[in-house]
C-alpha cells in the first residue's frame, strides 16, 4: 500500500532483514519526529542493525491533482497513470491510495492540493484519466475492496425486491 498526491510515495532509504524490507526512517515523518523528546524518538525510528546494507530508492515526482486539472490536458494525465501503473508494479504495490476525488468546498481544507477541481466533471474526467492506464494494477483492489459489496447489497436488494414482488403478482 502506499500513498502519494504528487504520484507513488515510497520510503527513500531502507534495509532488507528476515520480514524483508524496512523503512530507516519508521512510520513517522523525521520532520516531526525532530520535535519530540529524546526519549520519546526512540520509540518511533526503528532500530536499524549496524551491519544492514542501506539501499534507495526514488519515484517519479508527478505534478498534484490542482495542477493536472489546470493543465486541461487528460492525456498528460493518463501518461501520470501510466507512470504511477508501472511504479507500482516495480514495488509491488498493490494498492495506491489515491487520486483524491473530492471537490473544493472551503480553503480552510488543508487537502485542496491534492483535489482536481471545484468543478465535478473536471474532476471525474481527470480522476478517470489518471486511473484509466493503470487499472490492471488499480482496478483488482478497487473491484475487491469497493465494488463487491456494493454488488452484493444491489444482489441482497434484487432477491428481496422480487421476493416481495412475486406474492402481489401472484395475487392479481
Amino acid at each position: 500500500m502506499a500513498d502519494g498526491p504528487a504520484g507513488l510515495r515510497v520510503a527513500k532509504s531502507y534495509y532488507i532483514n528476515e520480514n524483508g524490507p524496512q523503512s530507516t526512517t519508521g512510520a513517522l515523518p523525521p520532520t516531526l519526529i525532530e520535535y519530540f523528546p529524546d526519549d520519546i524518538k526512540a520509540w518511533f525510528m526503528p532500530k536499524i542493525p549496524e551491519d544492514a546494507k542501506i539501499l534507495e530508492q526514488y519515484t517519479t515526482a508527478l505534478p498534484i491533482g490542482s495542477a493536472l486539472a489546470q493543465s486541461w490536458n487528460r492525456e498528460f494525465a493518463e501518461i501520470c497513470g501510466d507512470i504511477v501503473g508501472t511504479e507500482m508494479e516495480m514495488f509491488n504495490v498493490n494498492l495506491w491510495l489515491a487520486p483524491a476525488l473530492n471537490i473544493h468546498r472551503t480553503i480552510l481544507c488543508g487537502r485542496n492540493f491534492e483535489y482536481y477541481s471545484e468543478d465535478p466533471l473536471i474532476s471525474g474526467s481527470f480522476a478517470s484519466s489518471i486511473t484509466d492506464v493503470s487499472k490492471i494494477t488499480v482496478m483488482p483492489m478497487l473491484l475487491l475492496n469497493t465494488l463487491l459489496p456494493i454488488i452484493k447489497k444491489l444482489i441482497v436488494t434484487s432477491a428481496v425486491v422480487m421476493f416481495l414482488k412475486e406474492p402481489s403478482e401472484k395475487s392479481i
